[in-house]
C-alpha cells in the first residue's frame, strides 16, 4: 500500500467519490473505521488479484476534512499524513486516544515498521517519535513492538451504524438475489454435465440461504429504521415501550393532521371466523390531500400509515 495510494484516499474523501468502494463505521466524531476496495471486481477468466477489503482507520479534524489515514495490515501499520497537517499530534491523538484500543480488541501486540532508508531522514524521525510516545519499543533497526497492555477497555468498541437508505438496501437485496440466481444457473450445469450429487446439493443450500438472506435484509433493515424513526419522534412525548408504538403513532399523527377511524364493517365469509374491518383516513395539516387505508387490524394499518409519514 503506497502513499500516493493513502494520499488519494483522503483526496476522495474529502471530494466524497467513494465509488462504493469505502464503507464507514465511526468510533468517535473524528475517527472512523473504514473497509476500502482498492478497485471493483470485475468478471474475468481468473480471479487472481486481491483488491480488498482493507482495514482502515481515517482521521479529520473538527470541520471533517480527512488529513490522516492508517490501514492496517495486522503485522504491521502503515500510516499517512497530509503534509498541511504534520508536526500538529493529529495521528499521535488518534491512536492513542481510540484506535490502539480498537485494535488491541482482537489482538495480543502490534508491530510497525520504520524504514529511514525508505521514507527519509525527516519521516523517519518523525514516525519514530511517534510510535515510542505510544509506548512502541525498537526490537532491531526497523521494527518496532507494542504490547496490548495499556491499551485494554472493558466494552467492545463496535462503532456506530451509519444510515443507508431504503433504495439502497433495495438494491442490494437484488445484488443478493442475482448471486443467487447466477449460482443456481452454475449448479444447473453442473448437474447436467458433471452429476456431483453431493456437491449438487450443497450448491442448493448455498442457493436457499442467499435467497433468505436477501429478504432479511430488508427485514432487518425496516426494523433498525423504524426503530430510530421512534426513537426520534418519540421525543416530545413520555418514554414508550415498544408494544405502545400504536399509541405513539397515532399521537404523531394527530399532531400533524387529522387522523381519524371512519368507520368499520363486519365481514362473514361462509366458513370462516367472522372479521372487522377497519377503514381509517389521515389528512396532514396544511395538504388537500387525504390517505387512506383498510384493513383486518386497526394497530397495523395505524402503524402503517404512520411509517409512511414519517
Amino acid at each position: 500500500m503506497t502513499d500516493h495510494f493513502l494520499k488519494s484516499l483522503l483526496q476522495n474523501l474529502n471530494a466524497n467519490k467513494t465509488d462504493n468502494l469505502i464503507h464507514l463505521r465511526p468510533l468517535s466524531s473524528t475517527i472512523t473505521y473504514a473497509k476500502v476496495w482498492v478497485k471493483k471486481i470485475e468478471k474475468s477468466k481468473e480471479l487472481l488479484d486481491f483488491h480488498g477489503p482493507y482495514d482502515f482507520y481515517l482521521i479529520k479534524n473538527e470541520q471533517g476534512i480527512y488529513l490522516a489515514d492508517i490501514v492496517d495490515m495486522r503485522t504491521d501499520l502503515h500510516w499517512y499524513v497530509d503534509e498541511k497537517y504534520r508536526g500538529k499530534g493529529y495521528l499521535t491523538k488518534a491512536l492513542k486516544e481510540v484506535i490502539l484500543y480498537h485494535l488491541f480488541q482482537n489482538r495480543n501486540e502490534q508491530r510497525i515498521t520504520i524504514d529511514q532508508d525508505a521514507i527519509g531522514d525527516v519521516n523517519f524521525k518523525a514516525s519514530e517519535k511517534v510510535a515510542l510516545s505510544l509506548g512502541f519499543e525498537k526490537i532491531n533497526t526497523k521494527e518496532y513492538l507494542l504490547q496490548n497492555e495499556n491499551y485494554q477497555i472493558e466494552n467492545y468498541m463496535a462503532g456506530d451504524n451509519t444510515t443507508i437508505s431504503e433504495e439502497k438496501v433495495d438494491s442490494l437485496k437484488n445484488q443478493i438475489k442475482c448471486l443467487g440466481q447466477s449460482l443456481s444457473m452454475i449448479q444447473t450445469e453442473i448437474e447436467m454435465t458433471l452429476g456431483m450429487a453431493d456437491f449438487v446439493e450443497e450448491l442448493g443450500e448455498t442457493i436457499s440461504t442467499l435467497n433468505s438472506q436477501a429478504f432479511e435484509l430488508k427485514e432487518i433493515w425496516w426494523e433498525e429504521n423504524n426503530s430510530i424513526k421512534t426513537i426520534k419522534m418519540s421525543k416530545n412525548y413520555d418514554p414508550i415501550e415498544e408494544n405502545e408504538e400504536c399509541e405513539l403513532a397515532k399521537k404523531w399523527l394527530n399532531a400533524n393532521g387529522e387522523f381519524n377511524n371512519l368507520e368499520n364493517e363486519t365481514i362473514n365469509l361462509k366458513g370462516e371466523p367472522e372479521k372487522i374491518l377497519y377503514n381509517i383516513s389521515f389528512k396532514r395539516t396544511g395538504s388537500s390531500e387525504t390517505k387512506t387505508a383498510r384493513g383486518e387490524d386497526l394497530k397495523a394499518i395505524t402503524i402503517s400509515m404512520y411509517r409512511e409519514e414519517i
